[in-house]
């Protein structure tokens, strides 16, 4: 009998992940988990227990996918609605395996960047009623059409926060929060009959940058005298800046309020500062036209 035997492996060229039926450009990795909440049913006289239950009315698991920018579309955004359906979605890692769910809804949506690095766009769902994990390859899917591949560096960001002109930023990050309440009640059997949005939804856009100039508002003035700004961060493809072409993406927050602002100074570095900024949007419908 031969000792040895050949071992299959699935690399990342072996693997697509799709969202309701449409494969995502650039993924660089993909997560999904999920766990049975079990406690044990106790009882006077009874040291063992009388039984396991999960102890949860609704059953719930995480997807997410990390990407970097490579593309001027993004299916992603038009599943920003509020809806009972959800959005489903698979990752395919053999020609007829699948890892699969079913009802799933968006809770954070993020963009980050900084120097010597290329745009990332991640987001995270969360999976309502247990109806993910293994199957096989599910059929309606549409292959990633063959576009031209955008890729912004990091000196095709541009941005309109103030003091960049004289201050060197870094980096940025750009993160939307959606928080989701289930509807749960007697007869409701691991999966909710609806939602309740918590609402305002948080836009949270943050900048590094080393400081020259930079003068930070003071802490009561940022009560009293308040600090609003329209910020705007576009990606674009190198061509853009000699006219030749437009932007790959851009991500906005309206009317963002100066929250938190952090100064470091350390002997092997220069004097840094993180200056962070919050948005909100009153209807979940209003986030497409924030990120386009």
């Amino acid at each position: 009998m031969d000792r040895y035997c050949k071992y299959g492996r699935n690399i990342y060229a072996d693997q697509k992940v799709f969202i309701s039926g449409m494969e995502l450009a650039g993924v660089q990795s993909s997560e999904g988990n999920y766990g049975l909440p079990i406690n044990p049913v106790q009882a006077l006289g009874m040291q063992g227990g009388i039984n396991e239950d999960p102890g949860v009315q609704n059953l719930e698991a995480n997807f997410t996918v990390d990407r970097i920018v490579v593309t001027n579309e993004d299916p992603l955004t038009g599943f920003f609605v509020d809806d009972l359906v959800g959005i489903s979605g698979h990752l395919i890692y053999d020609e007829d395996k699948a890892f699969a769910f079913d009802r799933g809804f968006i809770d954070t949506y993020t963009s980050s960047c900084s120097v010597n690095q290329i745009p990332t766009l991640d987001f995270s769902i969360t999976v309502f009623g247990g109806n993910i994990g293994a199957t096989g390859v599910p059929t309606g899917r549409s292959v990633a059409k063959d576009n031209p591949i955008y890729i912004a560096r990091p000196g095709d960001i541009s941005l309109n926060v103030s003091g960049q002109e004289t201050n060197r930023i870094q980096s940025y990050s750009y993160s939307i929060e959606i928080s989701r309440r289930p509807l749960e009640f007697l007869g409701n059997e691991w999966s909710p009959q609806g939602f309740i949005i918590d609402y305002p939804i948080p836009v949270n856009v943050s900048f590094e940058m080393e400081v020259d100039d930079y003068r930070g508002q003071k802490f009561l003035d940022m009560i009293c005298q308040e600090r609003r700004q329209d910020l705007e961060i576009t990606l674009n493809d190198c061509s853009n800046r000699c006219g030749l072409g437009s932007g790959i993406r851009t991500f906005r927050a309206p009317q963002a309020r100066l929250i938190n602002y952090n100064q470091i100074g350390s002997i092997d570095k220069a004097l840094t500062a993180t200056i962070e900024y919050r948005a909100y949007v009153t209807n979940i419908t209003g986030i497409k036209n924030l990120i386009k």
